[in-house]
């Protein structure tokens, strides 16, 4: 028995789950940075270097790791997926992708110390890779608030026990431990209540039919796999400029960099937000072959972007050291040009994100794929000419450049007269969609 959703949603329901979820990620991002301001004033720039290390280490292959399914549960407007399936396959790829992280460690040498902080962050990972599966199977369910509440949560208990650990022991490994078992709690107390009571409400594939085969987890994971691929490139570009600055000044210099990065990336949870928040309509309209309106809708989202990501990079040169200073401390100031260069970056990717989600709702994976590897391969070649002459600004800029080409390119694609999708003739009959399996092969054709 299929799935059953609520109605599509209008303008004013929109409007309503962005603000939901802006408030979500903006609470638990505060959450976040409250973490990260009290580790750079209660350590050294080392330690922080190996929270930093754990992050960027294992951000990428969590990411990888979860083929992406959140969004095609939420795009799924014709209901191909199970939600029992999702959360199956994330659990092995999950146990799979903590096993990489430690191999990773080890290969790069790291000492105990500095591993075992790594492999504290990546179980937080793990922990994260699985609520965001819970997430995916509430927002079909137009329970965005729900999300919302659920962020908050982990937010605010994973980092009460982060900062309270911190505090009191010293030990960066205690305190990561400490945010992980938080999201484990808020995991239990919040997500799988919620969602067994959604899953008892509505008459689904998953409440007849818990069990999960080989046969259907093959056809998820082949789903996932181009866009896991896209997702993992993404995160590279942006975590590749750090393992450079590592390379080049060790952790202490990453302990440095590190957190003015994220604070320059510190917009995204607004685009988040909001990228969330229209997913579902988004892939209404591109499956329904409404194009009209789904060009439109995506016109008025680069508008936003665009003021927004004009806002930032003023707003960072404008006030970068005081920014800076108050974040972290006065050292930081010194450095206030590249939170400047990481905000045009971050401006950049606003564009990108929300085109990424229309080729996605397109069910046209492997563009954003092939233009991510491009884009990854930019920003190395670039890192590694930069970062040795130019150190931190290198970096930031290398970041810039490799992100430039991208938007334009998926912008051409997805507003061109002769676009992926035709518009939908006046009978308005809706013809099959294909499946996200057939489309890698035609467009390899």
């Amino acid at each position: 028995m299929p799935v059953s959703h609520p109605p599509a949603a209008n303008s004013a329901s929109l409007k309503r789950s962005f603000v939901w979820m802006f408030a979500g990620n903006l609470i638990f991002t505060a959450t976040q940075w409250g973490m990260l301001a009290v580790l750079t004033k209660l350590t050294s720039d080392a330690v922080s270097g190996q929270y930093g290390m754990g992050l960027s280490l294992s951000t990428p292959v969590f990411m990888f790791a979860g083929l992406d399914l959140r969004l095609l549960l939420v795009t799924d407007s014709e209901q191909r997926y199970r939600f029992s399936d999702c959360l199956t396959l994330r659990l092995l790829c999950g146990g799979l992708a903590l096993v990489a992280v430690l191999a990773t460690g080890l290969a790069w040498g790291y000492d105990g110390a500095t591993l075992a902080v790594i492999m504290a962050v990546a179980f937080g990972k793990l922990v994260e890779l699985i609520s965001d599966t819970y997430y995916g199977f509430i927002q079909t369910h137009r329970r965005l608030d729900a999300v919302s509440v659920s962020m908050v949560l982990h937010g605010v208990i994973s980092s009460a026990g982060f900062i309270g650990c911190l505090y009191f022991t010293g030990s960066v490994f205690a305190a990561s431990v400490a945010y992980s078992l938080g999201r484990v709690a808020a995991l239990l107390l919040y997500d799988l209540p919620l969602t067994a009571r959604l899953r008892s409400a509505a008459a689904t594939n998953d409440a007849d039919d818990d069990s999960a085969s080989f046969a259907r987890l093959y056809s998820l994971a082949k789903a996932g796999a181009p866009l896991s691929v896209k997702t993992l490139l993404v995160s590279l570009n942006t975590h590749v400029a750090r393992y450079f600055v590592a390379a080049k000044f060790g952790l202490a210099g990453l302990g440095v960099f590190f957190p003015i990065a994220q604070l320059g990336f510190a917009g995204l949870i607004f685009s988040r937000a909001l990228n969330q928040a229209v997913a579902g309509r988004v892939g209404e309209l591109a499956q329904s072959r409404r194009m009209v309106e789904f060009r439109r809708l995506l016109l008025r989202l680069l508008g936003v972007y665009a003021v927004l990501g004009a806002g930032c990079v003023g707003i960072a040169a404008l006030a970068g050291p005081s920014l800076l200073t108050i974040a972290f401390d006065e050292g930081y100031a010194q450095h206030s040009l590249i939170l400047t260069l990481v905000m045009v970056a971050m401006a950049v990717q606003f564009m990108t994100g929300i085109l990424d989600l229309a080729m996605i709702a397109l069910r046209r994976t492997m563009l954003p794929a092939w233009l991510s590897a491009g884009s990854l391969g930019i920003l190395t070649l670039a890192c590694w000419q930069w970062v040795p002459e130019f150190g931190f600004a290198g970096a930031a800029s290398a970041m810039i450049v490799s992100r430039l080409p991208r938007p334009f390119i998926l912008a051409w694609f997805v507003f061109r007269a002769d676009g992926p999708v035709c518009e939908i003739s006046k009978s308005h009959s809706v013809p099959q969609v294909d499946s996200p399996q057939q489309i890698p092969a035609r467009e390899a054709a």
